[in-house]
């Protein structure tokens, strides 16, 4: 093998470990704990592959199809005229005769920009066939840790891991 494919297959290898092992662990970790308190649980998948010229692409997701994953899209994407459809949607009841919910809402996770509401405030159920429901402000939870990885202070962030795995490359090359 000439040595300039050698040399590429090494720091390949070292990437790929340093993303799989260091990386994404730590990554996950973060995702986790931003859901841990979720009634539905969603998995967060990653994928590691060379593409082209392109040494690694390191790709987060959850899947929508599972339980979980798609609350978890919701929620960090935003829905209605808040999220990718920019319209309103209907809500109607499918397990009970009428949908029931207190006013003011108090999300278990709080949105970019803080409290939208008053913790202390008093709360009143009401109950409709159907609403029309605007949407909600996406949390940003995938954009503010990736944003969080890409910091070089990081320890398990991306500058810092691909250091390292060119660092292991080269004393290897």
């Amino acid at each position: 093998m000439p040595q300039t494919q050698r040399a590429r297959q090494i720091i390949r290898e070292e990437l790929k470990r340093g993303y799989g092992q260091e990386l994404w662990p730590a990554a996950n970790k973060s995702f986790q704990s931003e859901v841990n308190d979720w009634s539905q649980q969603p998995r967060f998948y990653n994928t590691i592959e060379t593409r082209g010229a392109t040494l690694f692409v390191f790709h987060l997701r959850v899947h929508k199809e599972e339980e979980g994953g798609l609350h978890f899209w919701w929620v960090n994407f935003g829905t209605g005229l808040e999220g990718p459809t920019g319209k309103t949607y209907s809500i109607d009841p499918v397990r009970a005769p009428a949908l029931k919910f207190t006013v003011p809402y108090q999300p278990k996770t709080i949105p970019p920009g803080g409290l939208l509401y008053n913790p202390t405030a008093p709360t009143q159920w009401l109950t409709f066939q159907h609403i029309n429901h605007p949407g909600m402000r996406p949390r940003k939870i995938s954009e503010r840790l990736f944003d969080d990885y890409l910091k070089r202070g990081h320890r398990n962030g991306f500058y810092q891991v691909t250091n390292r795995a060119f660092k292991r490359a080269f004393a290897r090359i």
